[in-house]
């Protein structure tokens, strides 16, 4: 039983696992970007800086980055072809969904 998790775990590649799991259509990736945007807009709005003090500069960042992300993935369908790469909007689609 150890010898197979070691066996697995030495075996593991990132690149394999997100192109088995990741989306194979583009119009996910680009509802995950409303969704990241939609959730972004509710909670900016629910938010009141005041009552966070100093965390406030940390939480518009987040927001930014939220919105940044959400609105490159809600135009994925239209990017240039030389930069959808397979494999990065895989391995971005882990992180971004990690991250968001």
């Amino acid at each position: 039983m150890i010898a197979s998790l070691v066996r697995n775990v030495q075996d593991f590649s990132l690149n394999e696992f997100c192109k088995e799991r990741a989306p194979k259509d583009e119009l996910n990736y680009m509802w995950l970007g409303i969704y990241f945007m939609i959730y972004g807009f509710s909670t900016m709005y629910s938010t009141r800086l005041e009552l966070v003090n100093d965390e406030s500069k940390f939480i518009v960042v987040v927001y930014q980055i939220m919105m940044v992300t959400g609105v490159l993935k809600a135009i994925y369908p239209v990017w240039p072809p030389r930069i959808k790469h397979e494999i990065t909007v895989q391995v971005a689609w882990y992180i971004v969904v990690f991250i968001c």
